[in-house]
């Protein structure tokens, strides 16, 4: 490292969670960086439809500011997450078996 070179950095990170229901979660995040010299917004739906698996919609939005100021990209991602042990579990070790007929009962005489 040089002599008498100073670094200095500042950053900010604030995040919202917030449940609408047990099926529905939101995270809201913004992040600032000095060093950089960039804000980021992030937010993430999060839809349960089953324990275990999920829905994610995540929204990003990072800006430059200073003399580079500007909008650098707005992705949106979608993430689905499916147990594969639950759809093994289902169909080969416990198939759903078709109902027993009706067999009628003989009973003993005697």
């Amino acid at each position: 490292m040089r002599q008498g070179f100073t670094f200095i950095t500042r950053e900010l990170n604030s995040q919202i969670n917030y449940s609408l229901n047990q099926k529905w979660l939101t995270r809201g995040m913004l992040v600032w960086n000095s060093q950089d010299r960039n804000v980021l917004f992030n937010l993430r739906l999060d839809y349960i439809y089953r324990p275990g698996d999920d829905l994610f919609v995540v929204f990003n939005e990072p800006h430059l500011y200073g003399d580079t100021s500007g909008l650098l990209n707005r992705p949106v991602i979608v993430k689905l997450t499916y147990s594969l042990a639950r759809w093994f579990t289902e169909r080969l070790y416990f198939p759903k078996c078709e109902k027993p007929k009706n067999i009628p009962v003989s009973r003993g005489t005697g």
